[in-house]
């Protein structure tokens, strides 16, 4: 038997062992969702950070990194605006916090924008679960995408954001050694030392990619980071306001940048090494397939796998967490404890088998996140942002800007997003004019207050 599938064996045995272990401590619905906020100030670091991509900077070199760069952006602003007022809310997910704010409409239609985004978001970690599963054993991408798909719902429905966050811990210390340290090192060595790189036509111009598509993928991945509801809950799960704060800011300008940097390296020099990649999402994997051995390779992959799993099973609770919170709680407000947990878990294996189904039919991890998501990012951002800073801000104006944010947005996809204008831009424009101008129509209508 292959070295590497004896190791992926190994692992997939441990993180499903995690499971069992924290299944014990799940007593309530707040255990299951957020660790009963009992998620130290180190676990945060490593839980946010899970995330990792080459395929641009492989494909467009330096221009590629605007993404990480946007990201890194995002999750600080993430911890900066709204980590200690979310804390303090005692909301499990922004919806809820947008429900109390302007009423029942608008937060069941902000509900079901966020389920159907955090599905396909979901589905693009199904991917990249695939990908790096196809990999490491070698098998057709459908049987990989199973037996991924079969670890995390498994090991989710047993321990909650208690296993995703403990595997974080783990698989983030191998990833940040690996794509800090051993990668980028390798690949200089194979390379033939700094002096005698030679990177791709274009490979070092900033804007290699154009203005307008840069500015519509930090836009976008900005809102995102910011607004990523992952992020949310990790900061849900901290044992004070302070602690989130500090971990989401911590994680972005301490491990976060520097890491994406070090991805950005790998994406340039695997260019160079193994020129003719056609899924450029499969970068990193095959990097290290192709350059380290069976044993450390092995090793890396299982860590990249289990990466992936942590950052998939977090978003898989998100989202049951939107479907039992937003949706369940407010048609059976008076459910019990042990019937909210039973639903939650029900609803991580529908979610993971539906997010699956989606990552079949997809092609780019990147694209299908921007398509889907950037609808709700326009409807939801100046929502948000009004729910916790603005005292003026009214339902009405809250409703008109979903319907204005997340219509445009369909709008200027659906006609091939003219002018190579990406759709996030005109819609969120849209959406912050629509949310001012209807608030100072409506002013003197207000039945909430901010959180």
């Amino acid at each position: 038997m292959d070295i590497k599938v004896i190791i992926a064996i190994v692992y997939i045995a441990i993180m499903i062992t995690v499971g069992i272990i924290n299944s014990k401590k799940i007593k309530t619905y707040s255990d299951f969702t957020i660790a009963s906020r009992n998620i130290p100030f180190w676990r945060n670091i490593h839980s946010i950070s899970a995330s990792m991509i080459a395929g641009l900077c492989y494909s467009f070199g330096v221009s590629g990194n605007w993404i990480g760069i946007g990201s890194g952006m995002g999750l600080f602003a993430a911890g900066m605006i709204f980590a200690e007022k979310l804390w303090k809310s005692e909301a499990v997910t922004f919806p809820e916090i947008i429900n109390k704010r302007f009423g029942t409409v608008v937060g069941n239609t902000s509900s079901a924008l966020v389920v159907f985004a955090q599905i396909a978001i979901t589905a693009s970690q199904m991917l990249a679960l695939g990908i790096v599963t196809q990999r490491l054993i070698n098998v057709p991408f459908i049987w990989a995408l199973i037996i991924a798909v079969g670890v995390i719902v498994v090991y989710t429905v047993l321990g909650g954001l208690f296993s995703t966050a403990m595997t974080d811990s783990v698989n983030m210390i191998i990833m940040v050694v690996s794509i800090m340290i051993i990668l980028p090192f390798v690949e200089i060595i194979k390379s033939g030392g700094f002096g005698n790189i030679q990177l791709p036509q274009g490979h070092t111009d900033v804007f290699n990619m154009g203005f307008l598509p840069i500015l519509g993928l930090v836009l976008w991945i900005f809102c995102a980071s910011l607004m990523d509801q992952g992020t949310f809950l990790r900061m849900f799960g901290a044992r004070s306001a302070k602690e989130a704060k500090r971990a989401a800011v911590v994680a972005a300008w301490g491990v976060y940048i520097p890491y994406l940097l070090s991805v950005m390296v790998i994406g340039l020099l695997a260019a160079v090494l193994l020129p003719g990649i056609e899924q450029s999402d499969a970068v990193i994997p095959l990097v290290i397939t192709k350059l380290l051995g069976s044993f450390i390779g092995g090793i890396v992959l299982a860590g990249l796998l289990g990466a992936v799993l942590s950052t998939a099973g977090s978003m898989i609770i998100v989202t049951s967490n939107n479907i039992t919170n937003d949706i369940i709680k407010r048609i059976k407000p008076d459910l019990a404890n042990k019937t909210l947990v039973k639903i939650a878990r029900i609803n991580v294996v529908v979610v993971g088998i539906i997010a699956a189904v989606f990552a079949l039919y997809a092609n780019n991890i990147i694209q299908l996140m921007q398509d889907l998501s950037s609808p709700y990012i326009s409807a939801l951002f100046p929502v948000l942002i009004a729910a916790l800073y603005s005292k003026s801000a009214t339902s009405k104006a809250a409703l008109a800007t979903i319907i204005v944010g997340a219509g445009s947005a369909i709008i200027w996809w659906a006609v091939g997003q003219p002018f190579g204008i990406h759709h996030i831009i005109p819609s969120l424009v849209l959406a912050s004019i629509t949310m001012i101008i209807t608030t100072i129509f409506t002013k003197g209508k207000i039945s909430q207050t901010t959180i």
